[in-house]
C-alpha cells in the first residue's frame, strides 16, 4: 500500500515538469504619435507583459511572441515660386525615413513622393502670386512596418513585468524637400511632420500554475485510493 501511494504521489510531481497543451492567445495595444520635422522624435510607453494578471486564476501567462507594427505618414504644405529666367515643369520631391524600435525591436521605412509636374511661368518678380507661383496643398506619404520577436530563441525579458515600469518604443523620423524641372526655386513649407500608430502585439499561452498542478495530480491519487478503499 505504501509503496503504491509513493509511486501515485511521484506521478503526480511529474505533472508538474510536463507542460500542458495551451492555446496561443494574444492582446495589443495601440498608441499614436505626432510630431514636427526634421528631424522629430517621440517616446511611447506600453504596458509591459504580466504573467500573474493575464490569465484565469490559477494559470500563469507564458509570453512566445512580440510584435511591433508601425503605420506611418510625413507630410507637408507645400507651395513653389518660379525663380529662374525661364518657364519649366516643375515638381517637387519628398525622401526621408521613419525608425521605431526599442528591446530589440526595430523597423525602417524609406520614403520618397514626386508629385506631378506642373507648367510655371518665368520668374515675375512678385512673390506668392503669378503663373510662376503654384500651390501644391498638402503633400504626404504613408507606409506601414513591423518586426516580431520569438521566444525561443529571443530573449523577451525587456517586456515581462507586472506593476511599474512600461515599454518604451522609440520613434524617430527625418525628412526634406526638393525641386525638378528649373534652375532656382524658392519652396515654402509648412505642417511639416511625422503621424501614424504603433501597436505591440504579445502572443501568449496560459499555462497551470506548479501549485495548480501538484494539487490537482494530488486529488486524482486520493480519489483513486477513495475507490480502492
Amino acid at each position: 500500500m505504501k509503496k503504491t501511494f509513493v509511486f501515485a504521489v511521484l506521478a503526480a510531481m511529474m505533472l508538474i515538469a510536463v507542460p500542458a497543451t495551451a492555446v496561443l492567445m494574444e492582446t495589443s495595444q495601440t498608441l499614436p504619435f505626432s510630431f514636427g520635422l526634421s528631424p522629430g522624435n517621440e517616446d511611447l510607453h506600453f504596458d509591459m507583459f504580466c504573467p500573474e494578471t493575464i490569465c484565469e486564476q490559477g494559470m500563469t501567462g507564458v509570453l512566445k511572441e512580440v510584435v511591433l507594427e508601425l503605420d506611418y505618414t510625413i507630410g507637408t504644405d507645400i507651395t513653389i515660386e518660379n525663380d529662374a529666367a525661364l518657364a519649366g515643369n516643375i515638381s517637387v520631391a519628398l525622401s526621408g525615413f521613419i525608425q521605431a524600435g526599442g528591446g530589440g525591436l526595430g523597423v525602417t521605412g524609406l520614403l520618397s513622393h514626386t508629385t506631378p509636374a506642373v507648367p510655371l511661368a518665368a520668374t515675375d518678380g512678385q512673390p506668392g502670386k503669378g503663373l510662376d507661383y503654384h500651390d501644391f496643398g498638402t503633400v504626404s506619404v504613408s507606409g506601414n512596418d513591423d518586426d516580431d520577436l520569438t521566444n525561443p530563441p529571443d530573449d523577451l525579458s525587456y517586456f515581462i513585468g507586472c506593476g511599474e515600469g512600461s515599454v518604451v518604443i522609440s520613434i524617430h523620423a527625418e525628412g526634406g524637400w526638393s525641386f525638378a524641372g528649373t534652375s532656382d526655386a524658392t519652396l515654402q513649407i509648412s505642417n511639416f511632420g511625422a503621424s501614424g500608430d504603433a501597436t505591440i502585439t504579445y502572443y501568449y499561452e496560459c499555462v497551470p500554475e506548479p501549485m495548480t498542478l501538484l494539487l490537482m495530480g494530488l486529488g486524482t491519487v486520493a480519489l483513486r485510493f477513495g475507490k480502492r478503499r
